[in-house]
């Protein structure tokens, strides 16, 4: 009798504790942090997005870090999913050539959609080294199911000055409409 009771207790438990909703999680939950990722490094400015939306429409497609021209050394890039697993490495870029990193697409040609982590390490001709670790977000549609939190807070690749740094005043081109 014990055990039947003991059976029945414990498989109440397992029952209450199941997640009742089998859709899957907004990937977009936790996208556009508070931060940015402006930042200076020596006499040089950076701005790096926490958004950007592969979704082939010519705007922001792709995620990048953006300096002045006249940025002198290199950056070493690592993108990483959710689970820390690798995406993208890239190694003594100069610019512009990371201005322009990714366009979103992982090892299977499938376009990543949600939060990543991304490492760079900028190294100056000088020989000064300064990392960078933060996340940002792969934004190629939003649905009635899979709204951001903040769309406001969102910084945009095409909002970068020219200069390295962000500029507010520029509009993102992008809003929350349903994909096509």
């Amino acid at each position: 009798m014990k055990r039947i009771l003991v059976f029945l207790l414990l498989s109440g438990i397992l029952v209450a504790c199941q997640n009742d909703d089998d859709s899957p999680a907004n990937p977009y939950e936790a996208c556009c942090p508070a931060e940015t990722g402006s930042f200076t490094f020596g006499n040089f400015a950076f701005f790096i997005p926490n958004a950007f939306t592969p979704n082939f429409d010519g705007i922001n497609d792709l995620f990048g870090f953006y300096t002045t021209n006249d940025f002198e050394g290199t950056i070493d890039v690592q993108i990483k999913n959710e689970d820390q697993d690798l995406i993208l490495e890239l190694s003594d870029l100069t610019p512009p050539s990371f201005f322009q990193l990714w366009d979103g697409q992982v090892g299977d040609g499938s376009i990543y959609e949600g939060l990543f982590f991304y490492s760079i390490t900028v190294k100056a001709d000088s020989g000064q080294e300064f990392v960078l670790e933060a996340t940002a977000c792969s934004i190629p549609c939003v649905t009635e199911e899979n709204q951001l939190n903040s769309w406001m807070a969102c910084t945009f690749p095409i909002q970068h000055n020219g200069e390295g740094a962000f500029d507010p005043n520029l509009p993102p081109f992008e809003n929350q409409e349903e994909c096509d």
